[in-house]
C-alpha cells in the first residue's frame, strides 16, 4: 500500500479536508486527478493506499466498490465508510453506473487535542490498531453524518472569512466524532492485525523478487494457510494482486518521468519486459510506450 499524505497540502488553518467528487459517465466529465491519457474505466477512483488521518466517505449518487484492509463494500447512495488509520484502502468503478457522487472528509487527531484521558485513550487505541471505527453505520446515523459532511465542505470553501469557516468546520468533525462514538468502536484481533502487516511487507519489498513462501516466512505462516488466508482477504491470489500492485507503483511512480521504460519495468520488480508490457496494455488499455510516451 502507498502511504498518502497529498491531502494535506489542502489543509488551512486546522488538520481537515473535505471535498465532493462526480463521476459523469455519460458526458465524460470526471474530477482533474483523473488522467486524460487512459480509459476511464481503466482507472480507479482511489489506488491501494493507508495514511494515519480517518477518512469518512459518504455515497450521495450512484455505486462504488471500496475495499477496506481487503474486504470488499459496494457502497450504495446513502452508505457512509469510516477508514481507521493506516488501513489499507482503494476504490474502482462499479460497470454500469451512469452517475458517481461521493463525499470525503479526512482529519486529523490533533484535532482533538484537548480531548482528556478516556477520550484520548481511544484516539490512541485507534493509532495503534488496537481500535477501530465501524466500518459502516446505521442509516439514521449514516444520514446525519452525510450532511454534516456537507456542511463542513461549505464552510471550508468559504471565502468571506475563512477563520469563520474553519472554526465551523472543525465543530462538524467534533459532532461527526460525537455520532461515531455514540454507535461506539471495535476491538481488533491478532490475526487481523498481523494480515495487515502482508501490505506493509508488499510495500516495502515489492521491487525486490519476492514470493508467497518469501512474505509468509516474514509474518510467520505456513505457505499453505498464507496463500489460503491471502485469498480471503485480498480476493485474488497472491501473484496475480502482486503484479497488480506493481503495474500501479509504475503508473503513478514514473508518469511524466524520462526513465528508460526496462529500468521503470525493474524498479517495480518486473524481470521481463514482454510480460511488463502485456500487463501493463490489460490493466491500462495502453501500452507502456504510449502511457509514457516513448
Amino acid at each position: 500500500m502507498i502511504l498518502d499524505n497529498a491531502f494535506r497540502d489542502k489543509y488551512r488553518s486546522i488538520p481537515l479536508w473535505a471535498e465532493t467528487y462526480v463521476f459523469d459517465f455519460i458526458n465524460n466529465t470526471y474530477p482533474g486527478f483523473m488522467r486524460p491519457d487512459i480509459p476511464v474505466i481503466k482507472q480507479k477512483p482511489a489506488h491501494d493506499h493507508s495514511h494515519e488521518e480517518p477518512e469518512i466517505i459518504h455515497i450521495n449518487k450512484g455505486e462504488m466498490d471500496f475495499y477496506v484492509n481487503y474486504n470488499l463494500f459496494r457502497l450504495k447512495p446513502g452508505d457512509t465508510l469510516l477508514i481507521s488509520p493506516y488501513m489499507n484502502h482503494s476504490a474502482s468503478f462499479v460497470p454500469g453506473t451512469d452517475l458517481l457522487e461521493y463525499s470525503c472528509l479526512v482529519f486529523n487527531f490533533d484535532i482533538f487535542s484537548v480531548c482528556k484521558k478516556h477520550i484520548a485513550e481511544d484516539l490512541t487505541a485507534l493509532k495503534k490498531g488496537e481500535k477501530r471505527f465501524p466500518t459502516l453505520l446505521p442509516d439514521n446515523v449514516s444520514d446525519i453524518i452525510g450532511k454534516k459532511m456537507k456542511d463542513i465542505e461549505s464552510a471550508l470553501m468559504s471565502t468571506e472569512n475563512q477563520d469563520a469557516g474553519d472554526i465551523a468546520a472543525g465543530a462538524g468533525v467534533w459532532s461527526i466524532m460525537s455520532d461515531i462514538l455514540s454507535v461506539g468502536l471495535e476491538k481488533t484481533s491478532a490475526p487481523e492485525r498481523r494480515i495487515e502487516r502482508v501490505g506493509h511487507y508488499i510495500e516495502s519489498h515489492y521491487h525486490m523478487d519476492i514470493t508467497s513462501e518469501s512474505v509468509s516466512d516474514a509474518i510467520g505462516y505456513n505457505r499453505n494457510y498464507f496463500c489460503t488466508l491471502f485469498k480471503k482477504n485480498f480476493g485474488t491470489s497472491f501473484s496475480c494482486y502482486l503484479c497488480e500492485y506493481r503495474l500501479e507503483r509504475a503508473a503513478n511512480n514514473y508518469h511524466g518521468s524520462s526513465i528508460p521504460l526496462k529500468d521503470i519495468m525493474g524498479a517495480v520488480g518486473f524481470t521481463n519486459y514482454s510480460y511488463f508490457s502485456r500487463a501493463f496494455k490489460n490493466r491500462f488499455g495502453v501500452s507502456p510506450s504510449c502511457f509514457f510516451k516513448r
